[in-house]
């Protein structure tokens, strides 16, 4: 089982600090440790893409039965909601 961590911000501008802030309490809050962490997928990207297009893809296709991929919030992941079904679906293929 491996632990993955994907964060995304739309513009330059931007950066990941809160998205890292909450990914860290939610492991804190729940016994997970940072340190067993296998990835972190950072991007700088338009959430007008869908996932497919975007490395969170690539992250995606790494992952074997029983991973996990953890982002600070959904919004992160797709870009609408008929994108978040595809990725449900996608992963619930995968295991």
């Amino acid at each position: 089982m491996a632990i993955n961590v994907y964060c995304r911000v739309s513009t330059l501008e931007q950066n990941y600090d809160q998205q890292m802030q909450d990914i860290k309490a939610y492991f804190a809050a729940h016994s997970l440790k940072m340190e067993d962490v296998a990835e972190i997928v950072a991007e700088h990207e338009s959430g007008g893409k869908s996932y497919t297009d975007r490395k969170f893809q690539q992250l995606l296709n790494k992952c074997k039965p029983g991973d996990y991929i953890y982002a600070a919030s959904t919004d992160r992941l797709g870009r609408n909601f008929i994108d978040m079904m595809r990725l449900m679906e996608d992963a619930k293929k995968r295991g």
